[in-house]
């Protein structure tokens, strides 16, 4: 078992260029994930200088280890968004996420991304038989509520989209896609550098004080004065930042990725290359087969720690998943 992410290994290697520490900058940007990379970009081009810190490389958290599925809505269900919210909050929310796939799709066009990005749309499977009769009701509020359209599919002709009798029928969303994620992390750190933002890997900031109007910034030994500060740490934020630290609670998951599949079998386990994902509350997701036809198959298994022997029971309990 290869332990590196297959997205690593399937992208143009990235180079790390060493350069000086700033002394000033106007806007020091934490995390070199997606949201750094994005916040960086968009505020050189508004013509800010911008020094961007990550504790590991880039992409170090999930933005390199993630499924690499563009999805349409929220966490929460349709349902949900208006019981907690109301029709017109929750219509504006849901619009949200439409909207981002609409600002991805820009920043990939405008900036020239090769990152196998297809509107592939993805797939809800039904874990129980129930499920599916929430998938009638998501279906028509979807409709109603947000203008928007869904297809399902009952499990007797299921195989058409998914080849797995587990399930008890799907909810399709045309609307979604899927990306290479580290080809398009690449691709948004040159477009990042390109606007004049400095890239510092390995550098963990320690310490953010607020002084007067702007901040010092504790990195790499040295104390960066910076008019704002962007804290995109997510999941890996840490006691530089300690009131965002109590407000985010990291939760693992793990993927796992066959060797390529013969184009054949490829074909015959995801006739349309959709992603999915099931209705479990501690859900599989598949991402789309990878470019080279490699099954991704992803969910929450055993986090006790990130040991090497744990890593490799993870996989284990991932692989059997997949094979059921």
């Amino acid at each position: 078992m290869n332990e590196r992410p297959c997205w690593v290994d399937t992208a143009p290697a990235w180079t790390e260029e060493r350069r000086e520490l700033p002394e000033r900058v106007d806007v020091v940007v934490i995390g070199a994930g997606y949201t750094g990379l994005s916040a960086a970009r968009t505020v050189a081009r508004d013509g800010a200088s911008v020094a961007v810190f990550d504790k590991q490389g880039l992409g170090g958290g999930a933005s390199a280890r993630n499924g690499g599925q563009v999805l349409t809505g929220l966490k929460p269900r349709a349902a949900d968004l208006v019981e907690r919210f109301g029709r017109q909050h929750a219509r504006t929310l849901f619009a949200a996420s439409l909207e981002a796939i609409s600002v991805l799709e820009r920043v990939i066009r405008d900036e020239a991304i090769a990152c196998d990005y297809e509107r592939v749309g993805h797939i809800e499977a039904a874990a129980k038989p129930s499920h599916f009769e929430h998938f009638r009701a998501e279906q028509e509020l979807l409709a109603r509520e947000f203008n928007h359209q869904v297809e399902l599919v009952p499990r007797s002709l299921q195989d058409t989209e998914l080849a797995s009798d587990r399930y008890h029928g799907l909810l399709v969303d045309p609307r979604s896609a899927a990306l290479h994620p580290v080809k398009y992390l690449h691709g948004l750190a040159r477009a990042a550098t390109a606007a004049g933002v400095r890239l510092y890997e390995h550098v963990p900031v320690t310490r953010v004080v607020r002084q007067g109007v702007g901040f010092e910034v504790r990195a790499g030994g040295r104390t960066i004065v910076a008019r704002d500060v962007i804290a995109c740490t997510n999941g890996y934020t840490d006691r530089a930042l300690p009131a965002l630290r109590r407000r985010v609670v990291p939760v693992g998951s793990c993927v796992i990725a066959t060797e390529p599949l013969t184009r054949e079998l490829a074909a015959a386990i995801i006739p349309r290359r959709r992603v999915v994902f099931d209705s479990k509350h501690f859900l599989y997701y598949f991402c789309r087969l990878s470019p080279d036809n490699r099954l991704v198959f992803g969910g929450r298994v055993r986090f006790a720690s990130s040991t090497p022997s744990s890593t490799r029971e993870s996989a284990a309990v991932l692989q059997r998943g997949m094979l059921q």
